[in-house]
C-alpha cells in the first residue's frame, strides 16, 4: 500500500508527509510547468524516484517502482489535502487498489547542529556493560533487581551532583539522543496515539509514533524549540513517577506528554494541540503541554525520514534505566571540557552509582553521528 501527497499546481514544492498503512512517508516534490518530480521516502531506509509524473491543474499522476511492484498514483487535490488512488501492479500485491487522504506537511525541521560539534555539550552515560541486547530485547535480566527507591534517590544524587558543578550551565535529558546509535534503535520502537478511549473489548486504530522521553533542560541544551505550550516541569515526573501507584488505587489522571509538528498536524489537523487527552496503546491517557519543532532524529545513513510522529513524556528514573543505560545532557562553560574535568567528574559521579554502573563522560559530539 502507498501514498503520496500533493497540493494545488501552483504551490507543490516541497515536503508532504503522512500515514502509508501503518507507515510514515514523506514524500518531497517538484514541478516544472506541468511536469513532476521526486522522491518517496517511507521508513528508516526506503527511498524511491517519482516517475513519469505529471500535474495538471488539481489532479496529478506519477508512478512508483520498488523491487516487487510499480504502484500507479493518480490524486486530486484540494487545498491542502489530497485523495490518491493507488493501483499495485506487479509480483507483490497485484491487483490491490487503495484510496488514501493526504496532508501537505507546512512545517520545518532541525537537522544536525553544527555546534553539537563542540566541546561544550557532554553526555554523561551510565549503564551496566554486562548487560548484552539480543534483537532489540534486554537479555538477560538483573541478577538482583535493584531498590525503586535507592534508583530513585539515586537519579536525584547524581543530578544534584551536577547542577552543582560551577563548570555546568545546565543539565537535561533527551532519550534517545538525536543521532545516536539509541536514536537508531528508538527509531523502531513504535507507539500509538488515540483521541478516543475503546470501550472494553474494542480495539481502535490510532497513529503510529515514536516515543521518547526527557526532562529538565533538554530541548533546550540540544538547540530544540518548544514552539507552542511549555516544556516539562518537576512536577509533570513526579506525577509521572507516582502514575502507576496512583492508577492501583484507582485514580486515574492524564500524564504530561509533548508531542513534535508532525503529530500534532496529523492527529489534530488545523487545530491547537495544547490541552488535548489522547490514550495510548496502553489506554493511558496524556495531556499535551507542548509542541516542539521537528528535528532530524536519526543518522542520514540509517533514516531518511524527515517528518517522524513523536511523543515525548517526563523521564522516570527506572531500575532498567540504571541498568541498559540513562544519558545526562550536559551544557558546559567556554573552554571548561578538558581532561582533568572529565576525570574528576567521572569519579565524582562513580561515587554515587549503583554497584555494577559505570559512568562515561563524553563530548556529544563523539556520542552521536553526524551527518556522512
Amino acid at each position: 500500500m502507498f501514498f503520496v501527497s500533493t497540493a494545488q499546481s501552483a504551490d507543490i514544492d516541497g515536503a508532504w508527509a503522512g500515514l502509508n498503512g501503518t507507515r510514515w512517508t514523506t514524500f518531497n516534490f517538484s514541478a516544472d510547468g506541468n511536469r513532476l518530480d521526486g522522491t518517496m521516502i517511507s521508513g528508516p531506509f526506503d527511498e524511491y524516484k517519482i516517475q513519469d509524473g505529471t500535474i495538471e491543474g488539481g489532479r496529478v499522476s506519477f508512478t512508483i517502482s520498488t523491487s516487487q511492484a510499480a504502484v500507479s498514483c493518480k490524486g486530486t487535490i484540494d487545498g491542502d489535502i489530497m485523495t490518491l488512488t493507488a493501483s499495485v501492479k506487479g509480483v507483490s500485491g497485484a491487483g490491490i487498489t487503495d484510496t488514501i487522504v493526504l496532508r501537505r506537511v507546512g512545517m520545518s525541521r532541525i537537522d544536525f547542529p553544527a555546534e553539537w560539534l563542540s566541546r561544550e555539550t557532554v553526555v554523561i552515560s551510565m549503564r551496566n556493560p554486562n548487560v548484552r541486547f539480543a534483537s532489540g530485547i534486554q537479555n538477560p535480566a538483573p541478577a538482583k533487581p535493584m531498590d525503586m527507591n535507592n534508583v530513585s534517590k539515586t537519579f536525584q544524587d547524581i543530578q544534584r551532583e551536577l547542577q552543582s558543578m560551577k563548570e555546568i550551565v545546565s543539565v537535561g535529558i533527551l532519550s534517545p539522543i538525536p543521532f545516536s546509535d539509541d536514536a537508531v534503535r528508538g527509531s523502531q520502537v513504535r507507539r500509538v496515539i488515540r483521541k478516543t478511549l475503546p470501550d472494553r473489548g474494542q480495539t481502535l486504530p490510532g497513529i503510529p509514533v515514536v516515543r521518547a522521553r526527557a526532562n529538565g533542560n533538554g530541548f533546550d541544551i540540544l538547540g530544540i524549540p518548544v514552539i507552542a505550550g511549555r516544556s516539562f516541569t518537576a512536577k509533570d515526573a513526579a506525577e509521572a513517577a507516582e502514575w502507576m501507584d496512583r492508577r492501583m488505587k484507582g485514580i486515574e489522571t492524564a500524564g504530561a506528554a509533548i508531542i513534535n509538528q508532525a503529530a500534532a498536524q496529523i492527529v489534530w489537523p488545523g487545530e491547537s494541540a495544547i490541552g488535548k487527552v489522547f490514550y495510548d496503546e496502553a489506554n493511558r491517557p496524556f495531556e499535551v503541554v507542548g509542541v516542539v519543532q521537528n528535528y532530524h532524529q536519526t543518522p542520514d545513513i540509517y533514516d531518511n525520514n524527515e517528518f517522524i510522529p513523536t511523543m515525548y513524556t517526563p523521564y522516570e528514573a527506572t531500575a532498567t534505566s540504571m541498568i541498559t543505560g540513562l544519558q545526562f545532557l550536559v551544557k558546559l562553560l567556554p573552554g571548561t571540557f578538558q581532561k582533568d574535568f572529565q576525570l574528576n567528574t567521572q569519579k565524582r559521579l562513580q561515587d554515587l552509582a549503583p554497584p555494577g554502573v559505570e559512568i562515561t563522560v563524553r563530548p556529544l559530539s563523539e556520542y552521536v553521528k553526524g551527518p556522512e
